[in-house]
């Protein structure tokens, strides 16, 4: 895929922390960033809940169920 240049300002801190996992990562500052785009596009064009979040959510309904029952009564 063709890559083309973008220029952006973000906090020196960002930054930072950004360096600071890609290199615990092994991953190039790049890579970073596409990922971090791809999740945003992918999150504002479904109206789905992502998956992730649904996983979550069932685990907490099955962990806390009893709770809930109790609390509804």
């Amino acid at each position: 895929m063709p890559r083309e240049k973008l220029t952006v300002e973000i906090s020196a801190e960002t930054l930072a922390l950004l360096r600071d996992l890609a290199k615990r990562e092994g991953v190039e500052l790049e890579a970073l960033f596409d990922e971090a785009l791809e999740d945003l596009i992918a999150k504002r064009r479904s109206d789905e809940p992502r998956t992730s979040v649904m996983d979550a959510y069932q685990t907490g309904l099955q962990k806390f169920a009893p709770l809930y029952r109790k609390l509804t009564d």
